[in-house]
């Protein structure tokens, strides 16, 4: 839906069409923009913080996934070795 001709404006363009369009007698909306821009770069840094630890959890997450795997495949190697049979679904 569209409200105005600005929608297709990203954040940092509408706020420097605004920038560019706002005199010093238009006190509130420069406040507003000012705030807008503020909360924008809060908004990108906490995005980019939850993004680097998302990184560093999916990292954890396959160390110990290939930690496993390899504990299945040594388990799999044992019982080959002790004559106990083949472990389900376990490559030796």
């Amino acid at each position: 839906m569209k409200i105005t001709k600005y929608d297709h404006l990203t954040v940092k363009e509408l706020l420097d069409t605004a920038y560019a369009e706002l005199t010093d007698e238009d006190e509130l909306a420069l406040a507003l923009m000012i705030r807008l821009a503020e909360v924008h770069d809060e908004l990108e840094t906490t995005k980019e913080d939850y993004e680097t630890e998302l990184t560093h959890e999916f990292g954890r997450y396959n160390k110990l996934d290939e930690a496993f795997i390899e504990l299945k495949h040594a388990y799999a190697r044992f019982m080959d070795r002790s004559g106990s049979g083949d472990v389900e679904g376990v490559p030796v």
